[in-house]
């Protein structure tokens, strides 16, 4: 059963149990006993003993004794002092204060993931929709001139009628959350942030951020390597028909210390060098790997290290 502020239930076994008491009130408690132990002060009103509620003072020395003496276990409920209660009532009031506090800031996330999840699926049907209001538009135009092979610049799928384009001899896969877009390189071979912004809208949810590439998904506490950038925000390695990995940072500083530290990997590349490394994958340091084992990509090795900055007229 449950005990109001201010009371404390404490089990004492047989044996001395050191309270010194006046009528119901303890007056002082023996250093070293169960009482002393249990933190029982003076002041303190004795209540109950093992469940009997001690309604006349003068059970409480024989009832004491009984108990102290029977070999068995016993709980005594103590009432603290007036202090004490108030204390105990306001840290009460205090967590029921949070514990409703807490409720409430769970239904407010509850109802904004439910807001949330609302939204996406709008979205995702806004989506569904326009493809299939693109597709039907599509049909009609070719009713109305046939031709054996499709506009300039359309890439035909059948596998799935809503869903990814599938690319192109000169597009590159960028996979950002659950998405696969391809996207077209420039006639030089190269890709802008702004081709990608394009399609993903990444400033209109994550203004003032930007973007890296990778040839992988890193996981753990691996040491994240990009795709060499020429200018920044414009990459010119990239391989047609291969993967990529768009990485967005909303951190400028965090950015500029990324772009540092990868321009001296990239420079290095260039030259050749490669960072003292216990066995791994040297690809991503712009050095095609030589043992497939320690490769993660090793059927793409030389676009790897190209992609990471490395200079293909020293490949081997």
């Amino acid at each position: 059963m449950a005990l109001p502020p201010g009371c404390v239930r404490i089990k004492f076994a047989f044996g001395v149990h050191g309270l010194d008491m006046k009528a119901d009130e303890v007056v002082s408690v023996i250093d070293g006993t169960q009482a002393a132990y249990a933190g029982v002060k003076p002041q303190w009103k004795l209540l109950m003993i093992d469940g009997e509620e001690m309604v006349d003072e003068t059970l409480i020395r024989p009832a004491l004794m009984r108990k102290s003496k029977s070999g068995k276990k016993y709980d005594i409920v103590f009432s603290k002092t007036a202090e004490e209660m108030r204390a105990d009532i306001a840290a009460q009031e205090a967590a029921e204060a949070a514990k409703r506090e807490r409720m409430m800031e769970e239904e407010r996330a509850r109802k904004a993931a439910e807001a949330e999840k609302a939204a996406k699926e709008g979205a995702h049907k806004a989506e569904v929709d326009a493809k299939k209001a693109a597709y039907a538009e599509g049909q009609a135009a070719a009713r109305k001139a046939a031709s054996t092979k499709p506009p300039e610049g359309v890439t035909i799928t059948v596998k799935e009628r809503d869903g990814p384009k599938e690319a192109g001899d000169n597009d590159v896969i960028i996979k950002y959350v659950d998405y696969a877009e391809p996207f077209t390189l420039s006639e030089d071979g190269k890709l802008t942030q702004k081709d990608i912004d394009d399609v993903y809208c990444i400033s209109a949810v994550m203004p003032n951020s930007f973007m890296h590439l990778s040839v992988r998904e890193f996981v753990g506490d691996e040491e994240h390597l990009y795709i060499q950038e020429e200018p920044q925000g414009v990459w010119g390695t990239l391989t047609p028909k291969m993967n990529y990995f768009l990485y967005i940072q909303q951190d400028q500083a965090t950015y500029e210390e990324d772009m540092k530290r990868m321009k001296e990997v990239w420079a290095n590349a260039a030259k050749g060098e490669l960072p003292t490394m216990k066995e791994g994958c040297s690809c991503l340091y712009g050095s095609p790997c030589v043992n497939p084992d320690n490769c993660k990509d090793w059927d793409n090795r030389y676009a790897v290290a190209k992609a990471n900055g490395g200079n293909p007229n020293m490949f081997q």
